[in-house]
């Protein structure tokens, strides 16, 4: 005993310390031994969706107890294998030849990994070699900032083994892949500008790819400065748009660094901008130019060249906003109208249009009418030459553009900002400026502007030339077909508009008159606020509405849904409650009216979810089941899912009842999960399927056990299935389909203390994922008939002789020829582990059979047969001594 202890010490410390090393080496797998046994000979990668790949190993000695084992040149492309199994061949020892399994031995990990996802959603390419080796890739798990996401494959099973496509989720910067036990350190794809360009409000975009979709992760380096989210108007992944406001011209370099990665560098270039310049008489005369970007970076005034038409205009002074220079007499050769002017700083060009001509205007009389102010003159011009330049009751200069003429140039219609309310102006056109006249607007009211809340509040009206230090003006509200009054008081007047405070109240039919001292009072139409922040909230059947400007009497709000008006059932608290009617659904255009005023023409939307009440129960081969609820909606897309399974072909019959297709599966309390519209609802259901029957069963021998085929209803495969026969398990369970199945029951190993029962039917009981089903139906198939002994009895004489001196003479005399002879039955007797059944059960439960153990538990079952023979004759032997030795 001890010496066996002492060879499994020895035998665990081997193991401890022998082992496999793996490496690649081209296109070689190379496996190194140290303190092994065997030589590794192949490599079997089997996969359920591929052809099975057997790795052939050449081995060669390393030492006393080592080796190398070099495969041959590999296909990469096809090491696809979520099971490996490793074999080899002794390298001492009378067994050279046989392959056994080898367990323990590493596996190359991932390596070479390539995925560079763009940071829009999309498929990505992963590539590199070993991705499949040994793993069941179905899902690549990504960490971003910290957070693990899975993209799904695309196709679920690819073929080759060193690259895939996954659906990227889209992100930005750094992350990193988990393949197997190994992590790889990975960057989206940097930022690349296309083009960049201006717009004529001022902002700046630049085109390209891998934006991302957040600012607050953008850089934008302009030069030496760096523009942060701030300055983003907004972006897309192909798209950001900035603002700048150049003061220089100038080329600049961009680069763009989105979450820590950086694009190339790109050029922009600021070309001076002029906007507008005054006119002086054909005889020249000191010109002002304003714009943007009029000064270059160099600050060399020298460097800057104006030219209008074909005159050169002489730099008096230059700042960024504005350039003054000095324009000669015009000729008939240069001409007076419609010149081009155009700036060269640093030799850089502006590209605008800004044309310039020579005249002389005269102001004759001004007339108001609303907003319109009316020039009468001489060579006053047109829109298209002339501005109008005011001088305001503050002394600060605005310049006009007409809006209208007479084609005569004795006529110029323009608009007034509504600010100025007296001052100045003057006419400038081609030629000239002209003379200066001033003016006085009358206080103009236009609409409402900002209407009031229906528990009252600010009311307020546009209009221009309202002077605050004017007049105050009254104001009177009519409210026609109402018995409230309504008031407006507290009156204040600002530059653009005139505002009260008004009093609660609803409807759209008020009229306020304005009056400011003897001129014609204004009357303006307004209503108080429509109904608008709709918040609708289902509960069951009742549908609430929390909004703004509901009021405060129900009877006036009323919605309209699906084409049809349900009337409020209560109003509390900015929250209107209304009934729903059975046939409701969701509808975008939903519009409340409170006291005729409609909420936003365009309708707000109201999703109806289904509520579902149960669900019919089912078969294990699934089938139709029955939905039970309201406000199921045929236009609705609605998933149903039983556990992770799909319930398909979801069909509506009406508002109260949907169906679909239930997968097949087993057991009670399946999760039924319905998603309408993206939106999972809040009460599931679950789904229990019919619990199994037993229809019939085949015999076995009572002892010998063996296959037992039952017939029935709803079987399934489940890892939680079982049988028992008269309380003996009945494993290795096989479902062909819903009716039949197969288990095997092992041979009842029988002793002195063994029972078997001798009633004509035993208990069978059945348990499908939890549900069971037994009776005592159950058949023994009656024992084999054998052919009996012939018993030889001794002669009394031989018997009286033998009897009192046998047993110690012979005892001697057999024991020795005895041992030899039963030798070979004994150790040939069969073990109580031995299991003869010829399939071998899945270690997941799936109940399925391994067809690659087939030809050993053919042999096993044969030798099991054999065993049992051997046990047989032994026995006889055994029972004819014992006869002769008690005779």
């Amino acid at each position: 005993m001890k010496i066996l202890y002492l060879l499994v010490i020895i035998s665990f410390f081997n193991l401890i310390k022998a082992g496999f090393n793996v490496s690649v080496e081209g296109k070689k797998l190379v496996y190194v031994g140290s303190k092994v046994d065997k030589f590794l000979t192949n490599i079997i990668l089997t996969d359920k969706s591929c052809p099975t790949v057997k790795i052939l190993f050449t081995c060669t000695r390393k030492g006393k107890d080592g080796c190398i084992c070099k495969s041959k040149d590999l296909d990469f492309t096809k090491l696809i294998g979520s099971t490996l199994t490793f074999n080899g061949k002794y390298m001492d020892g009378k067994d050279k030849t046989t392959e056994h399994p080898m367990i323990g031995l590493p596996i190359p990990p991932p390596r070479d990994l390539k995925f560079t996802p763009s940071t829009e959603p999309g498929l990505s390419l992963v590539t590199g070699n070993f991705l499949r080796f040994g793993y069941d890739v179905k899902t690549l798990n990504v960490i971003i900032g910290g957070k693990t996401k899975k993209l799904n494959l695309d196709p679920p099973i690819p073929k080759d083994a060193t690259k895939f496509n996954v659906k990227n989720l889209g992100g930005s910067g750094s992350f990193s892949v988990q393949l197997g036990t190994s992590t790889f350190k990975l960057n989206f794809a940097a930022p690349s500008i296309h083009k960049i360009e201006s717009s004529s409000n001022g902002q700046f975009k630049i085109s390209g790819s891998n934006f991302y979709t957040d600012k607050r992760l953008i850089k934008i380096e302009l030069g030496s400065q760096v523009l942060t989210a701030s300055s983003i108007v907004s972006v897309n992944n192909d798209l950001i748009v900035f603002n700048y406001e150049p003061k220089l011209t100038q080329s600049l370099s961009v680069k763009v660094d989105v979450n820590g990665l950086s694009s190339s560098l790109s050029q922009l270039k600021f070309t001076p901008l002029p906007l507008s310049i005054n006119s002086v008489p054909v005889i020249g005369g000191v010109v002002t130019i304003t714009g943007k970007c009029l000064k270059g970076a160099s600050g060399d005034t020298s460097k800057t060249s104006i030219t209008i038409g074909s005159y050169h205009c002489d730099i008096i002074s230059q700042i960024s906003s504005e350039i003054i220079c000095k324009l000669p007499h015009s000729t008939a050769k240069g001409g007076i109208k419609k010149l081009k002017v155009s700036i060269n700083i640093d030799n850089i060009s502006n590209s605008n249009v800004l044309e310039y001509s020579y005249g002389i205007p005269k102001i004759l009389n001004i007339k108001q009418t609303g907003t319109n102010f009316t020039i009468e003159g001489t060579s006053l011009g047109t829109m298209g030459t002339s501005k109008i330049i005011i001088t305001d009751q503050k002394n600060q200069e605005n310049t006009i553009s007409p809006t209208d003429d007479d084609n005569a140039q004795n006529v110029l219609v323009f608009t007034l900002p509504s600010k100025i309310f007296s001052g100045s102006f003057v006419v400038s056109n081609n030629k000239d400026i002209s003379n200066k006249l001033d003016f006085t607007t009358t206080p103009v009211l236009t609409e409402p502007l900002t209407l009031a809340p229906t528990e009252g509040g600010p009311f307020e009206i546009s209009g221009f030339y309202l002077n605050p230090s004017g007049v105050k003006p009254s104001i009177q509200i009519e409210n026609t077909g109402k018995t409230n009054p309504i008031e407006c008081t507290d009156v204040i007047i600002d530059v653009s508009k005139l505002s009260c405070t008004l009093s609660s109240g609803t409807g759209n039919k008020m009229v306020a008159v304005v009056t400011f001292g003897t001129h014609k009072p204004y009357r303006i139409a307004f209503s108080y606020q429509p109904p608008f922040e709709l918040e609708p909230t289902q509960k069951e059947n009742i549908l609430e509405i929390k909004g703004r400007n509901l009021g405060s009497d129900a009877s006036l709000v009323e919605l309209t849904l699906n084409n049809g008006a349900i009337k409020a059932d209560s109003l509390e608290n900015g929250v209107a409650s209304f009934t729903l009617p059975e046939t409701a659904k969701f509808d975008n255009n939903a519009i409340i009216v409170v006291d005729g005023l409609s909420s936003d023409s365009n309708g707000f939307k109201i999703s109806i979810l289904p509520i579902c009440k149960s669900i019919s129960s089912i078969n294990t081969d699934g089938g139709s089941v029955s939905i039970v609820g309201s406000f199921f909606d045929s236009k609705s897309t609605i998933t149903i899912m039983v556990g992770e399974k799909s319930c398909d072909s979801v069909s509506i019959s009406s508002p109260t009842t949907l169906e679909c297709m239930a997968p097949k599966g087993s057991g009670k309390n399946n999760l039924v999960i319905l998603i309408v519209d993206d939106v999972q609802l809040p009460s599931p259901l679950t789904l229990s399927y019919n619990p199994p029957t037993i229809l019939s069963t085949t015999k076995v021998d009572q002892i010998k056990g063996g296959n037992v085929t039952i017939t029935g209803t709803n079987f399934a495969e489940n890892e939680l299935n079982s049988i028992t026969i008269d309380s003996r398990n009945c494993g290795d369970i096989v479902v062909f389909d819903s009716n039949k199945l197969e288990c095997f029951l092992e041979p009842l190993i029988v002793t002195n203390d063994t029972i078997t029962s001798d009633k004509p039917k035993s208990f069978i009981n059945v348990t499908i994922n939890g549900q069971s089903v037994g009776d005592t139906i159950f058949e023994w198939s009656p024992p084999e008939t054998e052919t009996p002994f012939e018993t030889i009895s001794p002669s009394p004489s031989l018997s009286a002789s033998l009897s009192p001196s046998l047993s110690p003479s012979l005892s001697p005399s057999l024991s020795p020829s005895l041992s030899p002879s039963l030798s070979p039955f004994i150790s040939k007797s069969p073990s109580p582990s031995v299991n003869p059944k010829s399939t071998t059960p899945i270690p997941n439960g799936n109940n399925k059979t391994n067809t690659n153990n087939n030809n050993h538990s053919e042999n096993d079952e044969n030798n099991h047969s054999n065993n049992f023979k051997f046990c047989q004759l032994f026995s006889l032997v055994l029972f004819l001594i014992l006869i002769i030795l008690f005779v």
